[in-house]
């Protein structure tokens, strides 16, 4: 098969892989062609992305952190909080992002 296909040629190829209900890899093996030069020459899906979106800007620090050995604590809107230094650092993560 020709690599060097007009774009709408490839668009119509993975439409028909998409038809076929074949992986692209499996689609491309079994037809012989570069996985690669299908990923070059068809433009990105919407799919292909993660769109972020800023929902607030904080102006200030949430929080100051201070560490005393053996102790955590974080001076907050809502108060201090002290935690043990061996807190897990998910759980003070997330403590932190309810905070926010």
């Amino acid at each position: 098969m020709n690599h060097s296909l007009p774009e709408y040629d490839w668009l119509r190829l993975l439409t028909h892989q998409k038809e076929s209900g074949l992986s692209l890899v499996d689609y491309c093996s079994i037809h012989n062609i570069s996985l690669d030069s299908v990923r070059l020459n068809t433009p990105p899906t919407k799919s292909n992305f993660i769109e972020a979106k800023v929902i607030r800007q904080v102006p200030e620090p949430i929080c100051q952190v201070s560490t005393v050995p053996h102790v955590i604590t974080l001076n907050t809107l809502a108060g201090q909080l002290t935690f043990p230094a061996t807190i897990s650092s998910d759980v003070l993560v997330n403590v932190i992002r309810c905070l926010s």
